[in-house]
């Protein structure tokens, strides 16, 4: 594998009070939302409620921007559900989804009112939709057992009547008919976790799913899921992957990361390559992957309080430190990939 040069450009967020950051409430703190308008060199807080409210201090999961209008943007939380921005998150409101832990949002390409979450709520793992844009949401799936979480939601772009979720004890769900009903396609091992799922553009029967001990895919919308942790296991051990991401446009190319690093493979999981990265994985505990849907070569990802870079394909990387709490949700905006999210835990949370 060619080895890649690195080169290390370490840019420490200024101070908070020198970035312009909203202060409309003295207790403010240095969670919630971050955006960059300038391709992550930068970055301002939003979150900003009203002019004596914020949510600063609560611990976002997840961001996701509406793909016809990216004025629209959602983030989920710890414990307080979901939060909405109709102006670039300027300013934001809590939607009828009060509560709850949200750990990932999915909204519909072809029809951006039908949105998807999952997390969990009083301990019970949980996937909630929205028909409406975000604005009320209803319960579709509740797991059947205390300590669970469902980890991750993703509807098919091709059928969205498809739509598959991975859950922390184990299961691959699919539901054929809008999220009216589920069936576990998959039991995992016991202890495996389901912390990924990445659907084809290509070809949208196509899966990867990733857990917490290896690497599967399918090529049938998952009637038959197969073990192919000896593809990757050349370069490391399988185990632990944080995300799994399959680019929009090169739509043979798709990334992950965990502790086995950052893998890239060009040939839809046929081989991959190891990328060397500017963080060791192994202590790290999670880790999100963005991708530019315009420019394959730029690349971000999260590890704690660091934001990673790349414009040329993982040859040479950049890192922003930021000087508040773990980096979680990480978002490009698809129409103007200069903007871009990250969500940041409360330090009272972590």
């Amino acid at each position: 594998m060619t080895r890649f040069k690195i080169a290390l450009i370490v840019l420490l967020l200024a101070p908070l009070s020198l970035l312009g950051l909203s202060c409309g409430n003295k207790k403010q703190s240095d969670a919630g939302v971050y955006k960059s308008t300038d391709g992550g060199e930068t970055w301002e807080q939003k979150v900003k409620i009203d002019d004596k409210n914020d949510i600063s201090g609560l611990s976002v999961n997840e961001v996701a921007i509406d793909p016809s209008d990216s004025n629209i943007v959602f983030v989920g939380t710890e414990l307080n559900g979901i939060y909405k921005s109709t102006d670039g998150g300027d300013t934001w409101q809590q939607t009828a989804l009060r509560a709850g832990n949200i750990y990932s949002l999915d909204i519909n390409p072809n029809d951006s009112s039908v949105i998807y979450a999952a997390g969990s709520a009083n301990d019970i793992g949980q996937i909630y939709k929205s028909s409406d844009g975000g604005n009320n949401w209803e319960e579709v799936y509740a797991e059947t057992h205390d300590d669970t979480v469902v980890n991750d939601v993703v509807a098919d772009w091709y059928d969205p009547r498809r739509v598959y979720a991975g859950t922390s004890n184990g299961a691959l769900l699919k539901s054929k008919d809008s999220g009216r009903s589920w069936v576990a396609i998959r039991w995992f091992e016991e202890g495996e976790s389901v912390n990924g799922i990445a659907v084809g553009y290509q070809d949208s029967r196509q899966l990867f799913v990733a857990t917490s001990e290896s690497l599967y895919q399918s090529s049938d919308g998952g009637k038959i899921v197969t073990d192919i942790k000896d593809k990757v296991e050349s370069i490391g051990k399988a185990s632990g992957i944080h995300d799994i991401v399959a680019h929009p446009e090169e739509k043979s190319r798709v990334y992950l990361i965990g502790e086995i690093g950052f893998l890239i493979s060009y040939d839809w999981g046929q081989t991959w390559q190891k990328v060397n990265i500017l963080a060791n994985p192994e202590y790290h505990t999670v880790a999100n992957i963005a991708l530019d849907p315009k420019d394959a070569g730029k690349i971000y990802f999260t590890f704690d309080s660091n934001l990673y870079k790349t414009a040329d394909g993982g040859a040479n990387w950049s890192v922003k430190q930021f000087t508040t709490g773990k980096l979680r949700g990480l978002a490009v905006d698809p129409g103007d990939t200069s903007v871009l999210y990250t969500t940041v835990l409360s330090t009272q949370q972590q």
